[in-house]
């Protein structure tokens, strides 16, 4: 094996285990996504004509690195800085890199599925040692076995690999067998079930309901359709019937509208947006500084007698609001952009599985603020730049 061959391989596995370990943990996210930028310059072959809109998916985070330069928290605008490093790194690597994504896309996705088994396993082993050492059925809920982050981040990646699966098995891409198949969409589906993130229990329904449906029409099976969806509705009624802890999750959704329980943050969020919002609008053009939305939104509850959000130090539950916040409102713009404008790419290609990841991904930042963490960074910068050079920009042939 030549030296150039050796780098180029190098460059490919670096992005595999990328993928691999977003699932898992987070502490590797970093270290093995500068590993792939090191890997990406080793391999570079400069082609700008053709690869510039990758790094158009970069000019958020030089929004970030300019809202340093008027934010009062200097600390804790570097850690959002590095933590937002991602948005950054992925679409330089990707701009130089000679991986033909297009034909590892399968490979690539197949690698982030193989991450989110391992972490299910392991987390539901560690839930049933901690039940039987405990004998205290919450262990298996919400964030006792939210191993690996928040359930909500884990929920999205979870429903992302249902997503891909369905992919695979309806275009015919022979990845697993029909068992395989099965088994995996049953294993994450409970698994999402049990952390009980109600965003992740809307998105996984959605995901289930079209795909399903699209088979059942496309494939004629009305019957076995049915008793797929019996199946789904009785496991469904079944925990929620068996556990407090999920009942109470899912109780939550029906207080959406109500304003009498805002220690809930399903009840919360419209007083939380609000809040947010009065501030965006008092400074819409620069916003308050990479290091001072959430510090601002904090002060704002006070002022307003929010106690409970106030120790709770909620952020604004919308990333397109926080990001405005930190940095204007030209900032939550680009970066409601750099979802709508592939979106419609998508959409009018026929890209089934980018449309999912982009609607999975809007779902989740209009009811979280999944950028402020490195997972929802990493999973959010990856897959993007993934599927739309996937798709979008011209392959570059590796020569030997």
């Amino acid at each position: 094996m030549n030296f150039k061959n050796l780098k180029y391989k190098a460059n490919y596995y670096l992005l595999l285990l990328l993928a691999f370990v977003i699932p898992l943990e987070r502490k590797l996210i970093a270290p093995i996504t500068i590993l792939f930028l090191v890997s990406s310059l080793f391999n570079a072959v400069y082609k700008f004509k053709e690869r510039k809109k990758l790094l158009l998916f970069g000019i958020i985070f030089v929004q970030y690195l300019i809202g340093l330069f008027y934010t009062n928290n200097l600390d804790f605008g570097l850690k959002d800085i590095m933590t937002k490093l991602p948005l950054i790194l992925v679409p330089i690597a990707f701009f130089i890199s000679t991986i033909n994504i297009k034909d590892k896309l399968i490979n690539i996705l197949k690698s982030f599925i193989d991450g989110c088994f391992v972490s299910t396993v392991i987390a539901i082993i560690y839930a049933l040692i901690q039940y039987f050492f405990t004998n205290d059925a919450a262990a298996f809920f919400y964030g006792r076995i939210a191993l690996f982050s928040h359930s909500s981040y884990l929920s999205m990646l979870l429903c992302m690999a249902i997503i891909s699966i369905y992919y695979f098995s309806l275009s015919k891409k022979g990845i697993y067998k029909p068992l395989t198949t099965l088994f995996l969409l049953t294993l994450f589906s409970i698994y999402i079930l049990l952390l009980a993130s109600k965003t992740g229990l809307i998105t996984m329904l959605i995901s289930h309901l079209i795909f399903i449906g699209y088979w059942i029409i496309k494939e004629k099976k009305y019957l076995i359709g049915a008793l797929i969806f019996f199946i789904i509705a009785s496991g469904f009624l079944t925990i929620y019937k068996s556990s407090t802890v999920f009942k109470a999750r899912i109780d939550e959704l029906s207080s959406i509208t109500k304003n009498d329980n805002t220690n809930t943050s399903t009840a919360a969020r419209g007083t939380i947006w609000k809040s947010a919002l009065h501030l965006i609008i008092q400074q819409p053009i620069l916003g308050y500084g990479t290091g001072d939305g959430k510090d601002a939104l904090i002060e704002e509850y006070i002022k307003n007698d929010y106690t409970y959000f106030a120790e709770k130090q909620l952020n604004a539950h919308n990333q397109f609001i926080q990001t405005s916040l930190s940095i204007g409102l030209s900032g939550g713009i680009i970066l409601l952009a750099m979802i709508l404008l592939p979106l419609y790419y998508a959409i009018k290609h026929k890209k089934i599985i980018y449309i999912g990841f982009l609607s999975l991904i809007l779902i989740n930042l209009l009811t979280e603020s999944m950028l402020e963490r490195q997972i929802g960074v990493a999973f959010y910068s990856l897959f993007n730049i993934v599927f739309f050079t996937a798709y979008f920009i011209p392959s570059i042939k590796k020569t030997t």
